[in-house]
């Protein structure tokens, strides 16, 4: 039986992360602002409202509200 795998170091992690946010914000910015503005349905968000709104919410947890 093989051994599981290690954990990773916080610093493999932020690697991992930031690789993630590159490849996210790629992707996002190849988008046209008409499809990044479309909503799957009434009343449903947009990937731009969710991208605001998780910002939002990253500065106001680092920063505090206002």
């Amino acid at each position: 039986m093989t051994p599981g795998p290690r954990l990773l170091r916080p610093t493999e992690v932020g690697r991992l992360l930031g690789s993630a946010v590159a490849m996210i914000r790629a992707e996002l910015a190849a988008l046209p602002d008409d499809v990044l503005a479309w909503h799957p349905a009434p009343r449903e968000w947009c990937a731009k409202e969710i991208l605001g709104r998780g910002t939002a919410g990253l500065w106001t947890r680092r920063h505090g509200a206002r």
